[in-house]
């Protein structure tokens, strides 16, 4: 459990860290931010590094849960199930838009470092979508030739791409009809 001031660090950075990305970000200007001096701030977490992973880890929300005890005996099944996890990645990535656009902007600085917290953030969350759609491929609800590892990044991969492209596609389609549309993408090329 976080306390008031480490919350209010962790806020202040994840606006200093989307704003500046991890080599302007100063532990200084979150400080300042967040209404602590460094000291405090360091009380809290040990660097700037340990900060950024909390911030990551934060902001991944850990949604594994819509796989818990998910039903799997129909195709309905199956559709409530991937569209409420739609719903949760996109509403995680559009909450956190201006982060994920900065630190996808710094994936060729720091790729080690921008590659581990990405994928370390969604590791679970991703392991428990592709051991649902492997159970639902068992059951005979999806092809039996996919490959769901493949399938799963694919759908995941649709979704992070439209919320990168939103200032340019805005006009043209709502992040709902985007994620509606990929969805449905989705579920038919899965289909038996």
């Amino acid at each position: 459990m976080l306390t008031d001031t480490s919350q209010r660090i962790l806020d202040a950075a994840t606006r200093v860290f989307a704003r500046e990305g991890v080599c302007g970000a100063t532990t200084r200007e979150i400080a300042r931010l967040a209404g602590v001096n460094e000291v405090t701030l360091f009380r809290h977490f040990k660097n700037k590094a340990e900060l950024l992973y909390q911030v990551v880890m934060r902001l991944s929300g850990q949604y594994e849960s819509v796989f818990e005890g998910a039903p799997m005996e129909t195709t309905e099944d199956l559709r409530r199930t991937v569209e409420a996890h739609v719903a949760m990645y996109m509403r995680r990535l559009t909450a956190n838009e201006e982060f994920v656009r900065t630190f996808y902007g710094e994936w060729k600085r720091y790729p080690e470092l921008c590659r581990c917290l990405f994928v370390e953030s969604s590791r679970q969350v991703r392991q428990k979508f592709i051991h649902y759609l492997l159970a639902v491929q068992k059951k005979g609800l999806i092809r039996d030739d996919l490959d769901v590892t493949t399938a799963a990044d694919a759908l995941i991969g649709m979704l992070l791409v439209g919320v990168l492209r939103r200032p340019f596609t805005d006009p043209e389609y709502s992040n709902p009809r985007f994620s509606g549309t990929c969805l449905e993408l989705f579920l038919r090329g899965i289909a038996p």
